[in-house]
């Protein structure tokens, strides 16, 4: 997310909906009375962007340009093949990926280089403006598809954990990638970055039953957790500058809706 110059120079500095359970339940989708924070940016004057996947709702009403995204590009659904970027799972086999609402084939194309290529573009073509970019990465999720390099890398752990891990790394390393397009077009020292992370690893069967750890303090996904269910918010003592000095306080409540209001402007 780029921020304009009068919120860097002032100094001042998403949206709160119902679980996804809730939004896509019978079929449905993101309510349109929701309002996102793409919608609170792009009434601000940001370019924004959905970039990834989605797991939202794909009906009429309710995909990315449905509510506040002005580009979208990814999956409408919960996971696909990052080579044939089909859903082969509950159901009969399905293409799922689309760029502004319209269905691109890009067999053999690694989903995750797709992601940073169309990120760095979107970027590109907005860098003298504030953009918002919900760059919403599939990985670690199932299919495990790491590259070969990293499983290589990771090929003494074991089963199913070097697959996982080797997943993770080339998260990472899209990330990176990213990161450094920022550094190189100038933009890092004025965009805030907001890593959060998913719901877990998952223990199905599709999953190889797991892989992922979160050591003490979090069960799998497919889990239930009573020490999640009470916690409902997110505290974070430290967040750190690019200059890796400690700069403020946040706090978000588990909805996922942290205060950027003081940054639209």
């Amino acid at each position: 997310m780029r921020i304009p110059d009068a919120a860097v120079r002032d100094g001042d500095g998403p949206v709160c909906i119902r679980s996804r359970r809730h939004a896509v339940a019978r079929g449905e989708g993101l309510p349109a009375k929701e309002i996102t924070l793409a919608d609170m940016f792009r009434s601000a004057g940001y370019a924004t962007a959905h970039i990834g996947k989605w797991h939202l709702g794909s009906g009429v009403g309710h995909k990315p340009l449905d509510h506040g995204f002005d580009y979208s590009f990814g999956f409408m659904g919960g996971c696909i093949d990052n080579y044939t970027h089909f859903c082969y799972w509950a159901g009969p086999n399905r293409h799922d990926l689309w760029e502004n609402n319209q269905r691109v084939r890009l067999p053999g194309r690694y989903f995750p280089d797709l992601m940073v290529e169309k990120a760095k573009a979107f970027i590109d073509r907005h860098r003298t403006q504030p953009f918002f970019m919900y760059f919403a990465m599939n990985m670690p999720h199932y299919p495990y598809q790491g590259e070969v390099k990293w499983l290589e890398h990771y090929r003494n752990l074991p089963y199913p954990r070097n697959l996982y891990a080797a997943f993770v790394s080339t998260l990472d390393e899209r990330v990176q990638q990213l990161l450094k397009y920022l550094e190189e077009s100038g933009l890092r020292e004025r965009t805030i970055i907001v890593y959060q992370s998913d719901n877990g690893h998952s223990v199905e069967e599709r999953a190889h039953f797991g892989g992922g750890s979160s050591g003490p303090y979090r069960r799998p996904s497919s889990a239930s957790s009573k020490a999640a269910s009470v916690c409902q918010r997110l505290s974070l003592g430290r967040v750190i500058s690019p200059r890796g000095r400690c700069v403020a306080k946040s706090r978000t409540d588990a909805t996922g809706c942290p205060h950027w209001q003081n940054y639209v402007k």
